[in-house]
């Protein structure tokens, strides 16, 4: 894969992990007050997102060690099914992006040219061992916690780090019980690669949290370390969605 293409995917695959929840009140809490397991997965499963669709428009930069690259989005997602994105260059598109039926396509609209990744492959490319399945759910926002079992709970003040095992991946939530507000996720496989992406610039309406500000940390073969830092401009839920994607019939696939 070139390297234009591994950076589109670098950019697309951790976009969809959106951090928004359901509001509720919270409870400034004294620094010393323990949850329970049950009520601590109480609340992080509370973080997760109950959604037919979601929109969002804003803009992402990427940088590793010797590639920079910076533009804008727009995101759609529909539960369980699929995941769409347009990214942008001074107002042109550069690239349209599909993942659906376990299949990763992105075509190069300069390029003219398109990538398809299958099942494992996609994994492979971000060097963590997790499924399109899991991914699908982690664009969605959600914390990985079907099936997952309790490795360990730790406590420090009143922020909370939640380990849980997910077949071949630990995950890793953080969540501040004073603020009410599931602040970084981390995701790492038996090598001990890591995938981390921090929260900030959190905005409260009466239905829904939204973090408009994430850092994303993470690994990739050939590239080395890379940070991402997305800004949502604007976001909605639930809204009617279409997620137009055709491979021109005079654009080849590249290696």
């Amino acid at each position: 894969m070139t390297k234009f293409f591994k950076i589109l995917f670098l950019l697309f695959l951790p976009l969809f992990i959106i951090q928004c929840k359901t509001s509720k009140k919270t409870t400034q809490i004294e620094s010393d007050i323990t949850l329970s397991e049950s009520e601590l997965l109480k609340e992080i499963t509370e973080n997760n997102l109950v959604y037919n669709t979601l929109e969002a428009t804003g803009t992402a930069h990427v940088k590793t060690n010797d590639f920079s690259m910076s533009g804008s989005f727009i995101l759609r997602l529909e539960k369980d099914k699929k995941a769409w994105m347009s990214i942008r260059k001074f107002g042109l598109e550069v690239a349209r992006l599909l993942l659906e039926n376990d299949t990763a396509t992105v075509i190069s609209r300069f390029e003219k040219s398109y990538y398809q990744l299958v099942d494992k492959q996609i994994s492979d490319l971000i060097d963590l061992d997790i499924s399109a399945d899991q991914i699908i759910e982690l664009m969605a926002g959600n914390a990985l916690l079907k099936e997952a079992d309790v490795m360990s709970i730790s406590q420090d003040s009143s922020t909370y780090e939640y380990a849980v095992g997910l077949d071949q991946i630990i995950g890793r939530y953080y969540y501040d019980y004073k603020y009410d507000e599931v602040f970084r996720n981390e995701y790492s496989d038996q090598s001990l690669r890591t995938v981390s992406v921090d929260f900030s610039d959190i905005e409260k309406t009466d239905s829904i949290i939204f973090a408009k500000k994430r850092t994303y940390n993470l690994k990739l073969p050939d590239l080395g370390k890379a940070n991402i830092n997305v800004k949502i401009n604007k976001y909605n839920v639930d809204k009617t969605l279409s997620f137009p994607f055709e491979i021109p019939s005079h654009y080849t696939r590249a290696k």
